[in-house]
């Protein structure tokens, strides 16, 4: 998750959070990255297992989202994660925040 998160600060400095923002008011405006599946890949012979992380990257403003998706798309792809999703953006009528996310996958090898 440390990769994403490194990926995705220049875009909102300082506003990058794992699970969820602790700053207390809320910015108007941050992300979130939450770890979505893990799955552990074994195979038989002479190859290692590996871990296939998905997180879902979520950008929360309460000024609009326009252009953020894409952002989001081009930093992870940049720091070498797949994109696997990217729903449709909305408004939270109770908190006032737009939300655009990403889904993304890295695979890494086990130990």
């Amino acid at each position: 998750m440390d990769e994403l998160a490194a990926a995705m600060e220049p875009l909102l400095p300082g506003n990058v959070w794992g699970i969820v923002c602790q700053q207390k008011p809320l910015p108007d405006e941050y992300m979130v990255i939450t770890p979505v599946a893990e799955q552990i890949e074994v195979y038989s012979g002479d190859e290692d297992e590996q871990a296939s992380m998905q997180y879902r990257v979520s950008w929360r403003s309460r000024a609009g989202i326009r252009g953020k998706v894409e952002k989001m798309k081009a930093a992870a792809k940049q720091a070498g994660f797949l994109i696997v999703d990217s729903p449709v953006p909305y408004y939270e009528n109770e908190t006032g925040f737009f939300v655009a996310h990403i889904e993304v996958m890295t695979t890494q090898p086990g130990e």
